[in-house]
């Protein structure tokens, strides 16, 4: 009977220690990817930042062209009338 406790117990402790290097594993590797996508996430955050500086810079033009329009527009109802 202590033989099989032995043989049982000494197989628990094998498995355990087994499943305990494959999570320590898993770990390490989640650990890179996750470092890995929040480094893409960082880039990809800097990315939609310049494109919403050149969109604000692109919609500030806009806004000056059609004022300069209205103007214009406003002097040659002046002229017409």
């Amino acid at each position: 009977m202590k033989e099989i406790k032995d043989v049982i117990g000494s197989a628990l402790e094998t498995h355990i220690a087994s499943v305990h290097d494959d999570i320590t594993d898993l770990r390490t590797d989640m650990g890179t990817k996750f470092t890995a996508v929040a480094e893409r996430m960082e880039r990809l955050g800097a990315k939609i930042d310049h494109i919403d500086e050149k969109l604000g810079g692109f919609e500030n033009r806009e806004i000056d062209k059609r004022l300069q329009l209205e103007v214009r527009v406003g002097r040659l109802e002046k002229q017409r009338s």
